[in-house]
């Protein structure tokens, strides 16, 4: 039950695609809670692990997990995660929910 409030009570949410034109770098769409869109660098980040697998749920120590992160995760003062990989109708990646 406490495992789940916290979740529930997440600090950030994204919602990513792929910039268009622009192979590596993945577009913010949605980000929660500054509204803020920004283009970011794939590699190395959570997101990464999200669009290769599917899903993930990391608890605790997303940054030792991430390192070349760990200040990012630090900013926003998140500690864990869990991301789902946005599929179209036929299993093609179209972006990530984290």
């Amino acid at each position: 039950n406490s495992m789940r409030k916290q979740v529930a009570s997440g600090s950030r949410v994204h919602v990513s695609v792929p910039a268009p034109g622009q192979p590596g770098l993945f577009k913010n769409m949605a980000p929660w809670p500054t509204g803020s869109e920004f283009t970011f660098p794939l590699a190395g980040t959570a997101s990464e692990h999200v669009w290769t697998h599917g899903e993930t749920v990391i608890w605790g120590d997303l940054a030792a997990r991430f390192p070349s992160h760990a200040a990012t995760y630090a900013t926003w003062g998140v500690n864990s995660l869990v991301g789902r990989r946005l599929d179209d109708v036929a299993g093609r990646p179209l972006g990530t929910l984290v």
